[in-house]
C-alpha cells in the first residue's frame, strides 16, 4: 500500500519485456459436504493448462481446452462481482460431480499462473474467490453417448 492507503500495482515478473505472454487458469473448488461441520469438505483441483501443475502443494488436473474461465473485475478493492466457469466435455461417470455434491454454496478460488520461455510454470495470481451462488448443465447425446457442458 501507498502512503496514501492506496493499493500499489504489482508487477508480473513473467510479462514483463516478453513479447509472447503464456498463461493459464487454476481452479479450486472447495466443497462443503456438511455445513454443519466446515471441516468435511472436498477440494477439486483443475486447470486450462495441457499438462498437470502443483500450486502451493496442490496438484492441478490439466483440463485444457475444456476448461473456460470467464472475465473477472479489475477493481483495485474488494467489490462484489460474478464469473463463470465452464466445463464441457464431461462425460456420464463425472457428472456426479456436480449433481451428486451440495456444489451450490462452495468456495472457489481462481489463480492465473504465468509461463516462462521454456514452459515451466512460475508464480500464480488470485484473480477471483468467491461463492458458487449457481450452476447450469447442458447434455449433448451423440448415438449411445452423453457429454455434458456445466457452467457455474
Amino acid at each position: 500500500m501507498g502512503s496514501n492507503g492506496v493499493v500499489m500495482s504489482q508487477n508480473i515478473p513473467e510479462v514483463q519485456n516478453t513479447p509472447a505472454i503464456s498463461s493459464a487458469e487454476f481452479v479450486k473448488l472447495t466443497i462443503f459436504n456438511d455445513f454443519a461441520d466446515p471441516t468435511d469438505t472436498t477440494v477439486y483441483t483443475f486447470s486450462s493448462a495441457y499438462k498437470p501443475e502443483i500450486i502451493d502443494g496442490q496438484s492441478y488436473t490439466p483440463l485444457g481446452g475444456m476448461l473456460a474461465v470467464g472475465s473477472q473485475n479489475r477493481d483495485l478493492r474488494v467489490t462484489s462481482g460474478d464469473t463463470i466457469i465452464a466445463l464441457s466435455g464431461i462425460g456420464s461417470d463425472n457428472i456426479f460431480l456436480v449433481l451428486g455434491t451440495k456444489i451450490r454454496g462452495s468456495e472457489v478460488l481462481i489463480s492465473r499462473g504465468f509461463y516462462n520461455d521454456q514452459g515451466i510454470l512460475g508464480n500464480s495470481y488470485t484473480r477471483f474467490r468467491g461463492i458458487i451462488t449457481s450452476y447450469g448443465i447442458e447434455e449433448d447425446r451423440e448415438g449411445n453417448n452423453d457429454t455434458f457442458s456445466c457452467a457455474v
